[in-house]
């Protein structure tokens, strides 16, 4: 009676995990638009990984479309049809902009999401943000460069700690001047011996030497070609084995970085909105375990009310 107890146990879990993968593999997928030069930045290795989170979020298949990056609208199109006839939701990255303005045209029930990343002046993003509300299946989802800077700010200072010198911070012309105001705000007061310089261009840079950290957000790329020995805050898609040892954060504002919060917020029906970066940050180039804690802290820290920026109070 035992043995017969337990095989009718053993068969009712492989009926419940075959009626799971069977939900699983029927229901809509997400498809993810991607092309080559993507995937070659990115790695495939790191994709694959990302895809596999992703489905354990959404519990559906997520699959990639890879298509040419010369590739039209109407070229697109064609490739989503044939991935699937009504898939849950795609997620555009901002460079095929009009292809999923169009797929929407055509498929106006099915959801389409477009990640811009930091393509975009802020005053391009505050005219979508202010569009009229509608019942329209189409996201638009911003990268916060301002939240972004002001936690590299926050992480140059633990990096740069009681070092002196200047700091090079290279910001990209389109958010120049709100990062510039985020990173000092998450710098906080620079102590002496030790300077902030803001750029928006490599060829700015007027000084050389041994520098405590540098920032490079979209701007002064160049700069890793000189061999660079102080360490990196890089805003980058790059795979984590592409980058120098001196890099000790990344900045990711890639599809598969934002994946995941751009599926809450249009679950919970927000057309338009902000997503930060995902800092990754390399503990094994870190030797001392003080700072890795403090950046670690620092990576989800906000704008408002930042915890680490108020001074201890006593507990009534």
């Amino acid at each position: 009676m035992k043995r017969k107890g337990l095989l009718f146990l053993a068969g009712g879990i492989v009926l419940v995990l075959a009626a799971a993968a069977a939900l699983f593999y029927f229901r809509s997928p997400v498809l993810v638009v991607s092309d080559d030069p993507f995937t070659l930045i990115y790695g495939k290795q790191r994709i694959l990984i990302q895809e596999i989170l992703a489905m354990a979020r959404t519990g559906r298949r997520v699959e990639q479309v890879i298509i040419s990056d010369s590739a039209g609208p109407d070229i697109l199109i064609l490739a989503l049809e044939k991935a699937s006839k009504k898939p849950w939701r795609v997620i555009f990255p901002y460079r095929y902009e009009d292809a999923a303005k169009r797929y929407h045209e055509q498929f106006p029930g099915i959801a389409c999401i477009v990640l811009y990343g930091r393509a975009l002046s802020e005053q391009d993003k505050q005219a979508i943000m202010e569009k009229p509300g509608t019942e329209s299946a189409l996201y638009e989802f911003f990268t916060d460069t301002s939240l972004d800077l002001y936690r590299a700010g926050r992480f140059a200072s633990v990096i740069a700690g009681s070092k002196t010198g200047n700091i090079p911070v290279f910001i990209n012309k389109l958010y120049f001047s709100t990062g510039k105001d985020a990173f000092a705000k998450g710098f906080g007061a620079a102590p002496d011996g030790l300077k902030i310089s803001f750029y928006d261009s490599y060829s700015q840079l007027g000084v050389s030497g041994d520098f405590p950290v540098v920032a490079l957000a979209g701007s002064g790329m160049e700069y890793l070609d000189k061999n660079p020995r102080a360490p990196l805050i890089l805003f980058t898609w790059l795979a984590p084995s592409e980058t120098s040892h001196e890099t000790y954060i990344i900045m990711d504002d890639s599809v598969w970085a934002q994946f995941g919060q751009a599926m809450k917020m249009v679950k919970n029906g927000v057309a338009s909105g902000f997503i930060p970066s995902k800092p990754l940050i390399f503990s094994s180039r870190i030797a001392d375990n003080v700072i890795l804690r403090q950046l670690r802290k620092a990576a989800g820290s906000g704008m408002e009310q930042d915890p680490a920026q108020v001074p201890d109070q006593a507990q009534p």
